[in-house]
């Protein structure tokens, strides 16, 4: 029986190029995932949810090293401020997390099926302007769709409020049996970690957090004056026509139409897919240079430990480019480890929830 032919090699079909990101080392992301067809799958998420989404993202980020400055989650996508010294530990910071969440999701609504519409989005950022403009991004959630006054009023989870408070992720994970020790759930904390500008002053960093939020509110509050000014003049213009305005379908200046004639519009964030190097910042041509010759670099590294270990021809480590570390399946059959910490380790700093209370009764 002839074999069939894969769908991207028929007649007028061309295979689409894998997709290459680049994560800097040591330098922060503005990352997005969305879930599959924008379905609103995070739209019924409650404070218990909640904690269980900060366990998540806490026990990732201690799992792979990775720090956490933002996370601000919508219905149908969330936005997340994270670095990591070594590139591919964001990646699987994110696998894991997601993941975990997918299955979350799936057991709270009952359902099936992918819940995110494919890999993250990255863009670096290189300096603190871009840090700002990102974080600045990131807060304008909720205010800029109409649909709260405040951004730290928004019911889905959030870290806006720790950032202006202790600066800590709390959230809840269940610890799985081990051996005669039943499972339990536990607490788990993660410090949000300050940009780059506020490294060493993180009392700074959280009034400047709080005037940001401030000023945002504030500007948002002008611009749908603005919105009911232009709308009530319309309506005017028409009355003085002898027009009924009832009778007509008029523009309502939605606020983001206003937005972009009176606001910045962060079309680099905005628009990017992911699907190529992109960083915002000074030397970022450089530095994207840079970043590709040592993804190549390690790519061609990647291939060569592969096809040896297939043909049983392996001998020693080979030198990988800086920052960069073995993907997972390379790593298992180097006997190579690629987290920065056990999940015995992370365990160990967590905090048994006291019996009676609700989540210790859910277990």
């Amino acid at each position: 029986m002839a074999c069939p032919v894969p769908k991207y090699h028929r007649k007028g079909m061309t295979r689409r190029a894998d997709r290459k990101r680049c994560i800097l080392p040591g330098k922060w992301n503005f990352c997005t995932s969305r879930t599959r067809r924008g379905e609103y799958c995070f739209s019924e998420l409650d404070d218990d949810d909640r904690l269980v989404l900060w366990g998540f993202v806490a026990f990732a980020a201690k799992l792979y090293g990775v720090d956490l400055a933002f996370v601000f989650v919508m219905s149908n996508h969330l936005h997340i401020i994270c670095r990591a010294q070594i590139p591919e530990a964001v990646s699987l910071f994110h696998g894991h997390f997601k993941a975990q969440f997918a299955r979350y999701i799936h057991r709270k609504h009952g359902r099936t099926g992918a819940v995110w519409g494919g890999r993250f989005h990255n863009v670096n950022l290189l300096d603190d302007e871009a840090q700002v403009r990102a974080m600045t991004y990131g807060i304008d959630h909720g205010m800029k769709e109409s649909l709260v006054a405040r951004s730290d009023e928004w019911h889905l989870p959030h870290t806006i409020n720790e950032l202006c408070g202790d600066g800590w992720l709390h959230g809840v994970v269940w610890r799985r049996r081990v051996g005669d020790v039943k499972g339990e759930w536990c607490r788990i904390k993660q410090r949000l970690v300050p940009l780059d500008r506020w490294a060493d002053n993180p009392a700074g960093y959280r009034t400047f957090i709080k005037q940001l939020l401030e000023e945002r509110v504030q500007h948002y509050t002008e611009l749908r004056a603005a919105q009911r000014e232009g709308y009530g003049k319309l309506r005017a213009a028409y009355r003085e026509a002898g027009l009924d305005p009832d009778d007509y379908d008029l523009p309502d200046g939605r606020l983001k139409g206003i937005i972009r004639q009176h606001d910045y519009v962060p079309t680099v964030i905005k628009s990017s897919r992911g699907t190529r190097f992109r960083a915002v910042g000074p030397d970022r041509e450089a530095e994207l240079k840079a970043a590709r010759e040592a993804h190549v670099a390690a790519c061609e590294v990647y291939d060569a430990t592969v096809a040896s270990l297939v043909a049983g021809t392996f001998v020693g480590e080979p030198t990988l480019p800086e920052g960069y570390q073995w993907p997972t399946a390379i790593a298992a059959a180097l006997g190579v480890g690629v987290v920065c910490s056990t999940w015995a380790e992370i365990f160990r700093e967590t905090e048994p929830i006291p019996p009676g209370s609700a989540w210790a009764r859910a277990g």
